[in-house]
């Protein structure tokens, strides 16, 4: 599995001159506590078979170049029953298993550059992964059954301060808060340069209760790229309020669930700067995008399928500026206007299109399993260059460009994007073309926003079958685009970072 390469690769460049503090039963240490507290830079803390129920603090302040490594030994299943304090600087916590216990965290992470890899986490009922700092990383691991009743338990929470924290590759499921969230108790932004890439987020019914895949109240850059979310029956898949800015939402699939993204501004804030491009939305009971107190936003090149309520919401104080372009929606209800851009899209059995302009595409746009363009698709070509990649006369509409095979790395930048003046909606009124079927419905399945104590591939084409690796698929795309020089630039991405404050 992908997971244990990730492990092997980030701690190649380790200090082979560091020693092995050996833990377990006739091990020159009785406890996992005894041992992390001996280690020095470049040690590592080698765990043998059997269950530890124990609390463990790191506090050691080690280097990049000498990272202190807490592991398996390798012969036997090893289980740290407890909550893991990562108060030092340079840990690497890899491929151990384990249980929270009742009224702690699993971990709590506020020293800086510490990375959890591989491991498996649960069973608690607060928050699975607590945290600050500078510079920390959960990749490749299982973080799942954070259960508070009727109370919440994120998997991941990040606090005020957080910054440059990475969360990726990762399998996130069944906590009773939300799944990630960016915390914030009022309009700030705190949490600087996020990257929340290549996950699996999801509710599958085991609990009572389940908040949003992802929760944003805070942030300042932040990149959310190719990941998979799915069943969130009662709630937002992905909600941004209070006052986050430069957000970057690219190549992910969010599928049933009750509503798809919600951006709004609350609390005296408004959420600013927002890319949100080749996205797929489908199967949803009620909205696919809304915004309401949001100033500038770049929506191009998302599809929309099967949308029980509106295709695109506008509501109270609505989106200024901005523009909507190269989308496609599907079988949803309305699509409306507002103070923004809008032209090159496609409606196809749409209840009233507010967004209307001579550009759009009015047909089925001939969407297969995987909600791609089949050949022959009025779809094909019928976009206007907004600065990604395309081949053919002019960009598709929608998610996928035929002719490539996903999405390519945005490289990290979060910004406005190439949005256009703000202006008035181009055109009003126009229902859309009725009638006609489609793309099949294609992989929809499923089994107060606060916190308490204060977290795919793209290959976007994410209906897949269960247990294929999202983030194997992101990895294959961005290898073969690398091969065949994809045509097009995301320097409008990295050039429209804004200065920090």
């Amino acid at each position: 599995m992908r997971i244990a390469v990730a492990s092997m690769v980030l701690l190649a460049g380790l200090d082979a001159h560091g020693a092995e503090l050996h833990v377990g039963p006739g091990q020159p240490y009785a406890t996992v506590q005894a041992a992390v507290t001996a280690a020095a830079p470049g040690d590592r803390v080698l765990v043998h078979a059997g269950t530890f129920a124990e609390d463990v603090s790191a506090t050691t302040v080690a280097s990049e170049a000498q990272r202190i490594v807490l592991e398996p030994a390798g012969d036997g299943d090893v289980l740290i029953e407890g909550m893991v304090t990562l108060d030092g600087d340079y840990w690497d916590v890899s491929g151990l298993t384990f249980r929270a216990r009742p009224g702690a965290r699993g971990f709590r992470v506020r020293g800086n550059f510490n990375r959890l890899l591989s491991i498996e986490l649960s069973g608690g009922d607060s928050n699975g992964v607590d945290g600050g700092g500078v510079g920390n990383e959960v990749a490749g691991s299982h973080i799942y059954d954070f259960d508070a009743g009727a109370s919440d338990a994120h998997c991941i929470v990040l606090n005020p301060g957080a910054e440059r924290w990475i969360i990726r590759d990762n399998d996130i499921h069944d906590c009773s808060g939300d799944t990630i969230q960016l915390y914030a108790s009022r309009a700030t932004r705190l949490i600087k340069d996020t990257r929340i890439e290549g996950n699996r987020l999801y509710f599958t019914g085991a609990l009572t209760r389940t908040e949003n895949a992802i929760d944003v109240k805070d942030a300042d850059g932040l990149v959310i790229f190719g990941n998979e979310m799915y069943g969130f029956p009662d709630n937002k898949i992905v909600v941004f309020q209070k006052a986050p800015i430069d957000i970057d939402m690219q190549c992910n699939a969010l599928y049933g669930g009750f509503t798809g993204v919600e951006f709004r501004g609350e609390d005296g804030g408004t959420v600013e700067n927002v890319v949100f491009a080749r996205n797929l939305i489908h199967d949803q009971a009620d909205y696919a995008l809304k915004f309401d107190g949001v100033v500038n936003a770049s929506v191009y090149n998302n599809t929309f399928v099967d949308i029980d309520g509106d295709g695109l919401r506008i509501e109270l104080a609505g989106l200024t500026g901005g523009a909507v372009r190269n989308n496609l929606w599907l079988r949803t209800g309305n699509v409306d206007s507002g103070s923004f851009d809008a032209d090159h899209n496609g409606f196809f059995s749409v209840s009233n299109v507010g967004i209307a302009s001579s550009t759009d595409v009015l047909a089925d746009p001939l969407l297969d399993a995987a909600f791609a363009l089949m050949t022959g698709s009025p779809a094909i070509d019928a976009g206007v260059d907004v600065g990604m990649p395309f081949s053919g006369a002019a960009p598709d509409l929608g998610a996928y460009e035929l002719g490539l095979p996903g999405c390519d790395d945005a490289g990290g930048g979060s910004g406005s994007g190439g949005g256009s003046a703000s202006g008035g909606s181009s055109g009003t009124g126009g229902t859309s073309a009725a009638g006609g079927s489609g793309a099949a419905a294609g992989g929809g399945s499923s089994g107060g926003d606060s916190n308490a104590d204060n977290g795919e591939g793209c290959d976007c084409r994410n209906a897949r079958p269960a247990g294929t690796s999202g983030a194997g698929l992101w990895l294959a795309a961005l290898l073969l685009a690398a091969a065949r020089g994809r045509r097009g630039s995301f320097a409008w991405l990295q050039s429209a970072n804004r200065d920090r404050h």
